[in-house]
């Protein structure tokens, strides 16, 4: 893991110039290499690793696309930790039996933001839409958004 990011580091101070898209695939590809590891007891180990690698690649490839201000990574932070103070308290309360409902309401809430996140891109690019020769596919992308998310939602949430 160290490696990776230690890698990508080095390659996003040196300036080149696809490296963010770069960790996005190495990002990818330990993801699924992780949901493979976890199928079975014997390689969980491995592909619990995998999945820790990936998404901290994947999060660090996007705040390194981002390039954000200290005071907006300052507010990144500071709902990181909110979430993970909230996740912690919801874990210690929640029996080991209960883990298939904990895990679908969490889903909920993964439903819940890609709705959200295809509106607001919807708001933010609604003046473009006429003028961008791919404003019919941004639509329709934000409408399999929409609907999806919702249908994870509350297909969740049942």
């Amino acid at each position: 893991g160290a490696a990776v990011l230690g890698g990508y580091a080095a390659a996003k101070m040196a300036g080149y110039p696809d490296i963010d898209q770069m960790a996005y695939l190495a990002s990818s590809l330990c993801c699924v290499g992780a949901l493979a590891g976890l199928s079975t007891q014997t390689s969980s180990r491995q592909g619990n690793a995998l999945g820790i690698i990936g998404i901290g690649t994947g999060m660090t490839a996007t705040i390194g696309a981002l390039a954000p201000s200290h005071d907006v990574l300052t507010q990144m932070a500071a709902m990181m930790g909110v979430g993970g103070t909230i996740g912690a308290i919801v874990s210690s309360r929640i029996a080991v039996s209960d883990l298939p409902q904990l895990v679908a309401a969490f889903h909920s809430f993964v439903g819940l933001a890609a709705v959200l996140t295809a509106i607001a891109k919807y708001l933010a690019d609604v003046d473009l839409f006429p003028e961008d020769p791919a404003g019919n596919v941004h639509k329709a992308a934000i409408f399999l958004g929409t609907f999806i998310g919702g249908v994870t939602f509350t297909g969740s949430l049942v």
